[in-house]
């Protein structure tokens, strides 16, 4: 903050030049202010590495015109940067898919494969398969502004699920989905999975027995319900919960991967309260029990 006022002293003596500009900006960002810096960088000139900085911060920020806008400033002077033709893409994909595949397209032979299915979904003109696949590469900010486009209860859970992500609140777009369609597993899945992520399990158990009820043989739904029930304190169903989403997948490697962690876990939490033995944790086998 000294170095701040040691800057506005010296442009209200001088007048603001760019370089003031510049340094008044990576000062706010400093102060983590994303705000005011790019308040301060948008008055420091088309220079590229303000420009760059300018379009991180509107994209941190969700200003998503601005950030078009700046990073199509920008790739005039490094039109071959694969940063700024993906983070156009990114966005283009969902606001204005047409304009998007260039961009995508100059940023594949760095970023690979993660823009396979984005691309597909763009040239299909499907909002919600490129946000599906955004949220696959992690990518929550923008896979946010997709499912944004899409107006539907999963968009709504979908759009809960990745504000989640981003620490922001899910809460009110999972509360518009559920009501919207509360038949609908998927729905009352991403309804488990925000309960889980606000640390409310009992409520968590509940959502993703109504999902497991809607969608009985989708093997992924009683793997969460192991989870949920793992989270619960009930470490008996859980495990016949994992074991039968591995049964009725046919013994998919990644559902065997699950069942191993969880036994593995609960054979650490063995060995921590001196209650182990050289057999591995295995609790009596039981059928479990239909969803009602």
């Amino acid at each position: 903050m000294e170095s701040l006022y040691h800057i506005e002293r010296q442009a209200l003596r001088d007048g603001w030049t760019p370089d003031l500009a510049r340094q008044a900006g990576d000062l706010w960002r400093i102060s983590g202010d994303l705000v005011r810096a790019a308040a301060y960088w948008e008055t420091a000139g088309d220079d590229p590495l303000v420009l760059r900085n300018l379009s991180q911060a509107y994209i941190e920020i969700g200003e998503w015109a601005r950030a078009v806008d700046t990073l199509q400033r920008l790739i005039r002077f490094t039109p071959d940067d694969a940063w700024v033709n993906f983070q156009l893409g990114l966005i283009l994909a969902s606001i204005e898919p047409g304009r998007a595949l260039v961009y995508l397209n100059a940023a594949i032979p760095v970023y690979g494969d993660s823009l396979t299915d984005v691309i597909e979904g763009v040239r299909r003109g499907d909002s919600m398969r490129v946000g599906m696949a955004l949220a696959e590469q992690r990518l929550w900010a923008a896979a946010e502004l997709a499912f944004e486009q899409v107006g539907s209860p999963r968009a709504y859970a979908y759009g809960a699920y990745v504000r989640d992500e981003q620490g922001k609140e899910g809460g009110a777009l999972i509360q518009q989905a559920v009501a919207l369609a509360p038949d609908d597993p998927q729905v009352r899945l991403l309804e488990g999975l925000h309960f889980r992520h606000e640390g409310d399990f009992h409520a968590s158990l509940e959502a993703i027995i109504a999902a497991a009820a809607l969608a009985p043989e989708n093997p992924t739904m009683y793997a969460e319900l192991g989870t949920a029930y793992e989270l619960v304190g009930d470490a008996i169903t859980a495990r016949r919960w994992f074991e039968y989403a591995l049964t009725l997948s046919g013994n998919d490697p990644q559902f065997q991967a699950i069942l191993d962690a969880f036994d593995a876990e609960q054979q650490a939490l063995l060995n921590v309260l001196g209650l182990s033995t050289d057999e591995p944790f295995v609790p009596p086998a039981a059928t479990p029990t239909p969803m009602e």
